[in-house]
């Protein structure tokens, strides 16, 4: 049996600073209110698998009843960080929301462009010496959008959708909200990807391989 240890006060501390990039550019849309996972309507907390040593971290919305559990990995070897998410709907009632992801690039002094590529559902960044690329995948999604841009320019709160921004040069920021309908005490499991290269084919390449797997829930309970 796998054991999940929930980690003290003192490391819980050290452990959501080291963590904090990840939760703070995911969010989530709901009867028209939007919410980082890094604010303080999420109850967060560590854990920490005896078994495949992934920081996981757990996130619970006491108002809308909804508990979120996040893996990230990291494979030097191909140079991708994958980020796996459990949304679990603990309410009486189905939800419909939307899974936001935000990225913002640290390469400012670079020359870059950034579009996304409707024929393989991502978002390609190209700059000096590479490039990288971005792309979200959940079971039974309904519908997800990309953009690229400023996110006050491409965002709508009120909503939880995009602007049809397909082009941008220079911005260093993009978005995927993707929408998501949940019943009552059941779950949605999803992965989000970054990956980095030198080529187009080997990246794009590397980006098909992910979009393929059909082994989520699988892969998921044996992390856990």
């Amino acid at each position: 049996m796998n054991k999940l240890t929930v980690l003290s006060d003192t490391h819980l501390n050290c452990f959501i600073k080291r963590q904090s990039h990840s939760i703070n550019r995911f969010a989530i849309w709901m009867d028209g209110q939007f919410s980082w996972l890094c604010s303080e309507q999420w109850r967060v907390s560590p854990l920490y698998s005896t078994k495949s040593n992934v920081p996981i971290l757990i996130a619970y919305h006491s108002e809308w009843q909804l508990h979120v559990t996040l893996l990230q990995e990291y494979d030097n070897e191909e140079q991708q960080s994958t980020y796996t998410f459990i949304l679990k709907n603990q309410s009486e009632q189905q939800r419909e929301l939307r899974f936001i992801v935000h990225q913002q690039l640290l390469c400012k002094t670079e020359p870059t462009v950034h579009f996304v590529t409707p024929a393989n559902q991502a978002i390609l960044h190209y700059h000096h010496g590479g490039l990288s690329l971005l792309a979200a995948k959940f079971h039974r999604e309904e519908e997800t959008q990309l953009a690229v841009g400023k996110r006050e320019d491409i965002f709508d709160e009120e909503t939880g959708t995009l602007a049809l921004s397909p082009l941008c040069q220079n911005e260093q920021e993009c978005m995927i909200s993707t929408k998501l309908i949940i019943e009552s005490q059941k779950e949605s499991h999803g992965q989000i990807w970054e990956i980095y290269g030198r080529t187009e084919e080997s990246v794009l390449a590397l980006h098909n391989k992910q979009l393929k797997a059909d082994q989520l829930m699988q892969r998921t309970n044996q992390m856990l």
